[in-house]
């Protein structure tokens, strides 16, 4: 019951999500299967500095999907906004809301269970992606190590938790999917810009995957996350209970 509801609002938000995310993820590995043509085209056309580091960064399956996608999907977070967007809390400014809430299901429930599918259908969204990365791999003549692709779609989906939590507080202010979403993925560019600042990087979610190259455990976005992702649900769910509908 819960469950349907939840899934049936967001369904097409999740499958625009699959097709984007894999389509990236395919035109990733297509690319680099045109690689040597590209180089060849681009050579004399480049100064020699810049044509060697292209031949490096291209020239490593693991080294340009490591660069080329889990250093730079902080879209990811993106699209775990948007299935967040929506559910109970823009529902109770209509009548609508009267009959969701007679049915017997706490009111915590909804959005606990609502930001529960949307991390499940995030952690799909990379898993399709890793999937086809690891396959393009085995197809081509350099494979993808399987743990470390598992070890990055951890992360990444780990990371969206971020921006789910706030999302869910957000909304629970506003009470409108689109005020939210334009409040949360304005704070979303600005974080992405800050997340340049060397100070600033270790304490963010896009931090996350620099432990797959450097084997080191980031705490200090590990401490973000679990402030952010989870306050941001408790805060929710308190005013979405403590609001007289």
């Amino acid at each position: 019951m819960i469950f349907s509801k939840i899934w049936n609002d967001l369904r097409f938000r999740f499958y625009f999500s699959l097709c984007f995310v894999s389509g990236t993820a395919l035109f990733l590995v297509m690319l680099y299967a045109v690689a040597p043509f590209l180089m060849g085209f681009l050579k004399g056309q480049l100064p020699p500095q810049d044509y060697a580091e292209l031949q490096v960064f291209l020239g490593s399956y693991r080294l340009f999907m490591d660069e080329g996608w889990f250093r730079e999907v902080q879209f990811i977070a993106f699209f775990g906004i948007l299935m967040s967007l929506g559910g109970i809390l823009p529902e109770s400014r209509t009548p609508a809301i009267l009959l969701t809430l007679s049915l017997p299901v706490r009111r915590r429930a909804w959005i606990l269970s609502h930001a529960g599918i949307v991390m499940i259908l995030v952690a799909i969204l990379v898993a399709s992606a890793s999937f086809i990365i690891l396959l393009g791999g085995w197809i081509g003549s350099e494979s993808y190590p399987v743990f470390k692709a598992i070890g990055g779609m951890i992360l990444l989906t780990l990371g969206c938790f971020a921006w789910v939590g706030p999302t869910f507080a957000v909304a629970s202010v506003t009470l409108d999917r689109w005020k939210t979403a334009l409040i949360v993925l304005s704070a979303w560019f600005v974080i992405n810009t800050l997340d340049r600042l060397p100070s600033i990087h270790p304490w963010l979610p896009g931090s996350l995957l620099d432990s797959l190259n450097d084997g080191l455990t980031p705490w200090k976005a590990f401490v973000t996350i679990a402030i952010f992702g989870a306050g941001g649900l408790l805060v929710a769910v308190h005013r979405f209970e403590k609001q007289d509908v």
